[in-house]
């Protein structure tokens, strides 16, 4: 018996970054019977607005950042929340160096953006649903233990494509990345994974993972 559905957002229930009339009256059915689970690569703060529309707002969870977050949809108390250390963010970082690409480069905290100012000028503020605070600042000025979710990579379509067609072996051992979209790929950590978010959200149900419906769509090394 199907207990969970599982939704991503962007390309999946959105349209133009909304529910439309019809799915929203047919979740609204579906919600009396079956658990909706939002699961998306954007931050908590950007999945609220659809946890509102659909009333979601209950002791049900949803995943947020591609997997690594997980949080109680009333209370906003975090189930999961994985980060990146800062010996991981200074492999990732001497690696984009050693590329010489034009590329942007971001990192998401569960609250904050920092556009790190060692490579070209972000506009990941402009095309992400991210509502969080936005900063500027250089690699070298990171406050330890800084905790983030995950670095973010912009730029053209084939700067993108050069960084993902370049990324070590040793790379993609260690993180999860995610090409979630043709200008942009992020680094997590490893266990972050949108599959892997749902069997710990139907664990903490005590259920099982065969009584899920998991709709979504990505690209992932």
């Amino acid at each position: 018996m199907i207990k969970y559905i599982f939704f991503d957002l962007d390309g999946t229930l959105l349209n133009d970054k909304k529910i439309n009339s019809n799915n929203l009256a047919i979740l609204n059915r579906l919600k009396t019977q079956i658990k909706i689970v939002l699961c998306s690569g954007r931050s908590i703060t950007a999945i609220l607005p659809y946890i509102d529309v659909l009333k979601l707002n209950n002791n049900q969870y949803s995943i947020a950042f591609n997997g690594a977050t997980i949080f109680q949809n009333s209370s906003l108390e975090l189930l999961q929340s994985l980060t990146l250390s800062d010996q991981q963010l200074q492999t990732i970082y001497t690696f984009l160096i050693s590329l010489k690409v034009p590329i942007s480069v971001d990192i998401s905290t569960l609250t904050d953006v920092f556009e790190l100012s060692d490579f070209s000028p972000s506009n990941y503020q402009q095309i992400s649903h991210n509502f969080l605070n936005f900063h500027k600042i250089e690699f070298d000025s990171i406050s330890p233990n800084l905790n983030p979710t995950t670095l973010i990579i912009t730029g053209d379509c084939s700067d993108i494509n050069q960084v993902s067609q370049n990324i070590p072996s040793v790379l993609t051992n260690l993180f999860s990345v995610v090409n979630s979209r043709s200008d942009m790929v992020e680094f997590l950590p490893k266990q972050a994974n949108k599959l892997m978010a749902a069997q710990n959200v139907v664990q903490a149900d005590h259920n099982k993972l065969s009584n899920i419906i998991f709709l979504v769509i990505t690209s992932r090394k």
